[in-house]
């Protein structure tokens, strides 16, 4: 099943792909519980393309989200990969924080949206 990310268009207008974010630093990263009982969790990863000299700080909202099971926050997290695949019987996604060093874990959601996109030098 083809994965639907909203505003994807953002990130892969800018690298031309969308990225697996290896070596991608957290910048921010939130869980919490909306005013309507929803939890939601909110990251945002700074990501290189080394090979296309292009940086960007890109933050990514999952909602509708369940089974969350998150382990190893240190001062410095950073990603080997964020894996999003969407399950075919009830069209949700398993996300899983494939680290390098840091946070890692899985959750599924209901709808992945990407925020604000800020390229940046580097």
């Amino acid at each position: 099943m083809e994965l639907h990310i909203e505003n994807s268009q953002k990130v892969t207008s800018l690298f031309g792909y969308w990225p697996k974010f290896c070596d991608a630093k957290f910048r921010y990263f939130s869980f919490e519980v909306s005013e309507r009982d929803e939890e939601r969790i909110q990251i945002r990863l700074l990501y290189l393309d080394v090979d296309k000299s292009i940086g960007a700080e890109i933050e990514i909202l999952f909602s509708g989200v369940s089974r969350v099971d998150i382990n190893n926050l240190y001062d410095e997290n950073v990603l080997d990969e964020l894996v999003i695949v969407r399950n075919d019987a009830d069209s949700n996604y398993n996300i899983e924080l494939q680290a390098c060093c840091g946070i890692s874990g899985q959750f599924n959601c209901e709808r992945i949206v990407v925020g604000k996109v800020i390229e940046r030098d580097f």
